[in-house]
């Protein structure tokens, strides 16, 4: 039981997470580099999760690729 409740609430306070702090329309985006930190564990956890359930190769990828997209969007990206 307690496996399916984290399964639920987990997931749910990403989305919170992203959806007040980090999400592009967010009504309290934090300012960077806070919020690559935010980005940054959210990427984690969702890669040790992957890991957790047996899919360590793909929570390795996941957590490599939205790392460096991460950190690439604030290198090159410019506001228009």
């Amino acid at each position: 039981m307690a496996a399916e409740l984290l399964a639920v609430a987990l997931p749910l306070v990403a989305v919170v997470v992203w959806g007040c702090w980090a999400a592009p329309q967010a009504r309290w985006r934090l300012p960077d580099p806070a919020r690559l930190v935010v980005e940054l564990v959210l990427f984690t956890a969702t890669a040790a999760g992957l890991a957790a359930v047996g899919l360590t190769v793909t929570g390795l990828v996941f957590f490599v690729l939205t790392a460096a997209i991460a950190v690439l969007v604030r290198r090159y990206a410019t506001d228009s």
